[in-house]
């Protein structure tokens, strides 16, 4: 689950720029070293972050 401190924008940012990352080819595991997150809570933002758009 996302911590306590992180906030909608927050969660949406960080899935952004890792979108912004992969789509410069990088793998989905350096996109998100680079971002400081796992690619665990990279899909878990991912998943909020899509329910949350609609």
């Amino acid at each position: 689950m996302p911590s306590k401190k992180d906030k909608l924008e927050e969660i949406i940012g960080k899935v952004c720029e890792v979108e912004i990352v992969l789509a410069q080819r990088a793998w989905t595991a350096e996109a998100c070293r680079r971002m400081g997150v796992s690619e665990q809570t990279y899909y878990l933002y991912e998943r909020l972050s899509r329910c949350k758009r609609h």
